[in-house]
């Protein structure tokens, strides 16, 4: 069961308080959350919602707060809160970040708008191959189409909207007993910090030292599906262990938006001027690997030969990948 299943399940709520301006009182205010304190997680939310005016619209925020982006921002809040101040303003400057990356602006944000009108169709069995297409177009997990069409099938005579469906499997994956908040582990480690601009030839360099293969991962601030990944796969000790010990791991972030400096400007393959980090990043998935996807892993040797790839993958799968 998820480690961080309450914490969703509040910020899944949807409480927009309605404002004409940007509530700016909010953006100096210190974040103050207790995970096992659900009063203190839903007035985080509603100060959340109350920022709507501040270059936010209600979809962005209910994109953030139904995904595991506004979890990780919380975990990183808590083990930060005791060092330096984390304040309304900080999470607004990371989530409109993210809102201006070309994945979210073509890819995370029109996905989204298109679930919440299919999740709004009334569900029939008769319609269910149309309806699985459009799912997978989705990228919904194979394994969660399968729960909606048993869900659908146990059902059938029912007359029901796909939310519904959602809601149902959503309750009764529900743990019956309190669930406290636990930190998972990968935020106890170093290892998936932002690598920054990469140096290709200079990872080859460095695998050459010290004779270990490079596992490069290509992810992103706005790639739910990495965060995802991270929380359920990558956060394991035994997987981090492997990562640490027998490869030369690197986590390259594409929507990274800091500027390079202008000696360091390239242009792209389709003759475009790349001047951020994160765009830089994206091409040389592109050109060395030919994949545009995140999350993506890739494993080289030292020579730049592609060893084997993976994408988003369960635990199963990953632990055979980096075997």
């Amino acid at each position: 069961m998820k480690k961080l299943l309450l914490i969703t399940i509040l910020l899944s709520t949807q409480l927009i308080f309605c404002q004409d301006d940007c509530n700016t009182e909010i953006l100096n205010e210190k974040v103050q959350i207790n995970p096992n304190d659900k009063e203190s997680l839903v007035t985080f939310t509603q100060k959340l919602n109350s920022l709507e005016k501040c270059g936010l619209d209600k979809t962005d925020l209910e994109i953030f707060n139904n995904s595991p982006i506004m979890t990780n921002i919380m975990m990183d809040i808590l083990a930060k809160e005791n060092t330096e101040p984390y304040t309304y303003q900080t999470i607004l400057d990371k989530l409109l970040l993210i809102t201006e990356t070309e994945n979210y602006q073509k890819n995370i944000k029109p996905r989204y708008k298109t679930l919440i009108g299919f999740t709004k169709k009334n569900a029939h069995i008769k319609n269910w191959e149309a309806d699985k297409l459009t799912l997978k177009k989705l990228e919904i997990p194979e394994k969660y189409i399968e729960k909606i069409f048993i869900e659908l099938k146990n059902n059938s005579d029912k007359d029901q909207t796909y939310k519904q469906i959602l809601e149902r499997i959503e309750t009764n994956n529900t743990p019956k007993n309190n669930v406290e908040f636990q930190a998972v582990e990968y935020n106890q480690s170093k290892i998936f910090e932002n690598y920054g601009e990469i140096d290709y030839e200079e990872l080859l360099e460095k695998g050459k030292t010290n004779k270990k293969p490079i596992l490069l991962y290509f992810t992103g601030y706005a790639c739910v599906n990495a965060v995802k990944m991270e929380q359920r796969v990558l956060s394991k000790k035994q997987i981090i262990d492997k990562l640490k010990t027998n490869f030369n791991f690197v986590s390259v972030y594409v929507d990274d938006n800091r500027p390079l400096p202008e000696k360091k400007w390239v242009t792209s393959r389709k003759g475009r001027l790349i001047k951020t980090v994160g765009r830089k990043n994206y091409e040389l998935q592109i050109t060395k690997f030919k994949s545009g996807i995140q999350p993506f892993f890739v494993i080289i040797d030292t020579n730049g030969e592609i060893i084997k790839s993976q994408g988003y993958s369960d635990l199963d799968t990953f632990t055979k990948f980096i075997e």
